[in-house]
């Protein structure tokens, strides 16, 4: 009798977890003719920007640690196309990319040199083309970027600040 009730229930999950991998029927959509245009969610963000190369840099240098953040942007045909996020020491040097391993992060345990977090936000930003998008959290880091573990608050408002210039 066990066996039966066993054999009737899996019966009953396996038909139930089909049903509900079955497929969703999509709605028919109308073809598309040469005379309209298609436009993703970013096109209205991407068509505020003027193009030209922007700048900006934190007022002062931190600190603590004694380094200060510049990120450039370069906007071609209302897009932004480029982004150099860096940071500069007050004593001089190498940047923090041009210092990439010997900056240390890896030896200190981290996944990834800053050089190459700081890359990761580099590519999100033209992804998204709005530094509003780059969700922060209330410690000034983002989950929504992998790899990426180092402080992005000061990236978020420096895009802000190179791309008001922008508008």
């Amino acid at each position: 009798m066990k066996k039966k009730l066993v054999l009737l229930l899996s019966a009953v999950l396996v038909v139930g977890m089909l049903a509900g991998c079955g497929d969703k029927k999509e709605e028919a959509k109308e073809p598309a003719t040469g005379t309209e245009t298609t436009t993703d969610t970013n096109t209205a963000t991407e068509a505020q920007y003027k193009d030209g190369d922007y700048h900006a840099e934190a007022a002062d240098f931190d600190e603590k640690s004694g380094w200060k953040d510049t990120l450039d942007i370069t906007v071609k045909d209302g897009k932004i196309t480029a982004v150099n996020w860096d940071a500069v020491s007050k004593d001089g040097g190498k940047t923090k990319k041009e210092l990439g391993e010997e900056y240390g992060m890896k030896k200190a345990g981290s996944e990834f040199e800053w050089s190459e977090q700081a890359k990761k936000m580099d590519e999100e930003l033209i992804a998204k083309q709005d530094p509003k998008a780059v969700a922060v959290n209330g410690e000034g880091k983002t989950d929504a970027v992998s790899g990426v573990s180092i402080h992005v608050s000061g990236f978020v408002q420096l895009a802000e600040q190179a791309l008001a210039q922008a508008k």
